[in-house]
């Protein structure tokens, strides 16, 4: 029983005791079913199932309680051919690959690339991410690594007739690789050829680009500085007074009103006077400083805040010569 249960690698009765249960067959009542223990009681039993003529159905009823004292090993033994194919799984997977997954691009590439893995297995030991030996292109310079980036790209050329299988392709992901080309982070940009001693004519060029990207923020300003100004200024419940002659007149602005072509110039030059940032708008462009947005936020601040001062001061002078 215990083997048609595929338990019998987990318990086994003695030889003359075992778990007691209870048997009952086809034609007796379940409440009937005799309680067998040893050898002795199981023999009646036996008898009785052989005279039955027809087709028989046995049932057999054990009490989990009272196998515990039988057991002989608490887990399975394990199949012989789950031990044997046990990593195929984790190499492989649980999914069988079919072609018509994959594109006729990554078939063609893919063939290439099992070629050229087995060309170019490293053959001074150098190994891979995992242990496994890896796969390096021997140029006059050195070994260069190659990883499925690369293998991709020099299968593509290959594919296209701009690179053969003894010679990778001339791009620059092989060619920064194998001259030794490849450059410290923050040397690859224009001035890359720059040396070190030349840190003012560097300072000088950041500080041009610098007041000019300030330059190109001036518009949104001066709409801001008017917007705040209007909004400060005018209040519909206290309308304006003319006041009496009798009373001291203000004082009237240093400087006389500039005219409205040149507003903005003047202000740009009040701007480098005060602050010592020149700011050149005669030599740049309309459409060059709308591309330039990339200002630093406390110069921005500045030059917000002396745009509405300066504002309000021209303000002033147009309502002392009744210009508004």
């Amino acid at each position: 029983c215990f083997d048609a249960h595929s338990i019998g690698d987990q318990f086994a009765p003695s030889d003359i005791l075992g778990p007691i249960y209870k048997v009952w067959w086809t034609g007796m009542n379940k409440g009937a079913a005799g309680t067998i223990e040893t050898d002795s009681d199981w023999a009646p039993a036996i008898a009785a199932i052989l005279k039955k003529k027809a087709t028989c159905a046995v049932n057999v009823e054990y009490d989990l309680d009272t196998l515990q004292p039988y057991q002989i090993r608490k887990r399975p033994i394990s199949f012989p051919d789950a031990d044997e194919y046990a990593g195929e799984e984790l190499t492989h997977g649980t999914k069988v690959p079919r072609i018509d997954a994959f594109s006729d691009t990554a078939q063609l590439h893919g063939g290439i690339i099992l070629e050229l893995k087995g060309c170019y297995v490293c053959k001074e030991g150098h190994l891979g991410e995992h242990g496994e030996p890896a796969y390096c292109y021997p140029s006059p310079r050195g070994h260069v690594a190659l990883n499925l980036k690369r293998f991709r790209e020099w299968a593509a050329a290959i594919a296209g007739d701009d690179a053969t299988r003894k010679t990778p392709p001339n791009t620059a992901l092989f060619q920064s690789t194998r001259d030794g080309g490849v450059k410290p982070r923050g040397c690859s940009g224009p001035h890359s050829g720059s040396k070190p001693g030349s840190s003012s004519t560097t300072s000088s060029t950041d500080a041009s680009v610098a007041n000019t990207m300030l330059l190109a923020m001036i518009p949104l300003m001066t709409t801001l500085a008017g917007a705040q100004f209007a909004s400060s200024t005018f209040n519909p419940r206290n309308p304006p007074v003319t006041p009496s002659r009798d009373r001291i007149q203000n004082v009237m602005p240093s400087s006389p009103i500039p005219e409205p072509p040149s507003e903005l110039h003047d202000c740009l030059v009040a701007f480098r006077e005060k602050r010592h940032i020149d700011v050149v708008a005669s030599k740049c462009t309309v459409s060059r400083l709308m591309e330039l947005t990339d200002a630093s936020e406390g110069n921005a601040m500045k030059l917000q805040d002396f745009a509405v001062a300066w504002s309000q001061r021209l303000a002033e002078k147009k309502r002392w010569h009744g210009d508004e």
